[in-house]
């Protein structure tokens, strides 16, 4: 009776036995053909993704646009000696900032794609281990996950390495740039405008503030399209009117302003406007929060730094000699955007015509990311999880992109819309506002943020604000700079308002 008993037990164990050794077969076979598959995935993503020559012109298309024909009035206030020098040694930060969030973020990735399969193993374990999930056995929180070791957007790299808090500041900063920027855009166009068909006000025409509330609901209809694809040729047409923009203003200086060239001009501004001009600069080169899609979409995307620094540099050589000629041009009557000065033929007018179409069509590009950060925490509070939601049902509906209902949308793009109006209206003044974006928002999300997070990321044990003390000399120095400059920029915009 024992013997039998033995022998029925060792019959069963070597079953088992033979059962875990297949199982195990098939799970490392089934793991194999998920690594395969990945593989695969991202082969072909990175023959889908985009060229070096395209991401050239991405990150061309985000230095150069409207805020080019600010750079002769930015010259004009710092001097067209000292302007192209402050300009070449910010583009320099910008682009050495620019190494190290791009470093953060292949960091993380790297940290995220780790957790994200350690806890995939763990999961598949639990799930083999029992028949089935009880509620206390399901973890609380889940993994982040990432499609490619570069899809991460600068909220997630901020919010990976400093929490919520960093999350928040970094919302803050991103959605006030991007509102101070279609602000910037809403004036642009009044002004031109203005001076095409309606007159000043003092002619009879009707304010800046009165056309900005007309523009207004044009753009708040175009931001609430949700498919951006609509708006792809807004790309290509913006560097035609741009180029074109720049050849009228050259073109004109020299047939009627020749003859003033470099008259009454200085070579280094006045230590009290040269404030007025750095956020202008800033708002060209400081595009961080615009560049981690860029470098994620690469087929190549270990590369990216190196097209940056190119492009960077080519765009560099144009805006300066851009901005130096038009300085020289029109001297001390430089307004704030240079096409102000330029009167004449329909050409001219076309051309104008042509840059506030490109604007108008900007905006819900530029205006996407703030309303995509608002209807996703108004999506996050209305579907908040309920108790009884499995592991999976969770995943899936924090992987996929929420939405929110139509009308909760058209209230988001209008309640922005609006924001962004009244800081056009507060700041009426088109330099004034681009170089308070370009020297606050901006100077923070690209000079201040990113060595904090690189120190950050290399001292994960250090307590409190410790790692700030083991800055190394980059970025010591771009932090200070940035701190000084935002400090600065600030000061002098409220003076000036004053």
């Amino acid at each position: 009776m024992v013997l039998h008993e033995r022998r029925s037990a060792s019959s069963t164990n070597q079953q088992l036995n033979f059962q875990g050794t297949m199982f195990q077969q098939n799970v490392d076979s089934s793991r194999d053909n998920r690594n395969q598959c990945n593989d695969d995935s991202e082969n072909e993503q990175e023959k889908s993704g985009i060229s070096e020559l395209e991401a050239a012109a991405s990150i061309a298309k985000a230095i150069m646009g409207a805020g080019s024909f600010a750079l002769p009035w930015a010259f004009s206030k710092m001097g067209f000696i000292a302007g192209p020098t402050f300009m070449f040694v910010l583009m320099l930060f910008s682009v050495s900032s620019l190494d190290l969030l791009v470093r953060c973020s292949h960091m993380t990735s790297v940290r995220y794609s780790s957790i994200a399969s350690t806890s995939a193993s763990t999961s598949t374990s639990a799930s083999t281990s029992t028949s089935g999930l009880s509620l206390e056995g399901s973890p609380k929180k889940s993994a982040p996950m990432t499609s490619s070791p570069h899809a991460q957007s600068y909220v997630d790299v901020a919010r990976s390495i400093f929490g919520k808090s960093g999350a928040r500041l970094t919302y803050a900063a991103s959605i006030s740039a991007s509102m101070g920027v279609c602000g910037s855009y809403l004036l642009f166009i009044a002004a031109n405008l203005q001076s095409l068909f309606l007159g000043d006000e003092k002619d009879g025409g009707l304010s800046q503030g009165n056309l900005i509330v007309l523009i207004l609901p044009v753009a708040v209809a175009l931001s609430s399209v949700r498919n951006m694809k609509a708006f792809a040729f807004a790309s290509c047409l913006g560097d035609i009117s741009v180029i074109l923009g720049m050849i009228v203003v050259l073109v004109y200086g020299l047939l009627y302003q020749s003859g003033n060239f470099g008259k009454d001009c200085i070579a280094v501004g006045s230590i009290n406007t040269m404030p007025l001009a750095i956020g202008a600069i800033g708002y060209l080169f400081l595009i961080h929060f615009l560049s981690l899609p860029i470098e994620s979409s690469m087929a190549h995307p270990e590369r990216f730094q190196s097209v940056a620094q190119k492009t960077f540099g080519a765009c560099g050589v144009v805006s300066g000699i851009f901005g130096v000629i038009g300085y020289l041009l029109f001297g001390n009557e430089t307004q704030q955007i240079v096409l102000l000065n330029v009167q004449g033929s329909i050409f001219v007018s076309a051309v104008k015509l042509l840059l506030c179409i490109d604007l108008l069509l900007t905006y819900p590009v530029v205006m996407r990311p703030s309303i995509v950060i608002v209807e996703q925490s108004l999506s996050t509070i209305m579907e908040s999880p309920t108790i009884m939601e499995s592991p999976k049902a969770l995943a899936s509906k924090t992987s996929a992109r929420l939405s929110v209902p139509w009308s909760v949308h058209i209230a988001t793009c209008a309640l922005l819309g609006i924001c962004a109006a009244m800081a056009s209206i507060f700041v009426p003044a088109f330099g004034l506002l681009s170089g308070l974006v370009g020297g606050v928002s901006q100077t923070f999300l690209a000079l201040v943020l990113p060595p904090l997070m690189f120190a950050r990321q290399h001292h994960l044990s250090t307590n409190g604000v410790d790692f700030v003390m083991r800055l190394d000399t980059r970025g010591k120095l771009l932090l200070v700079s940035g701190v000084v400059l935002i400090l600065w920029t600030a000061a002098s915009t409220w003076n000036e308002l004053s």
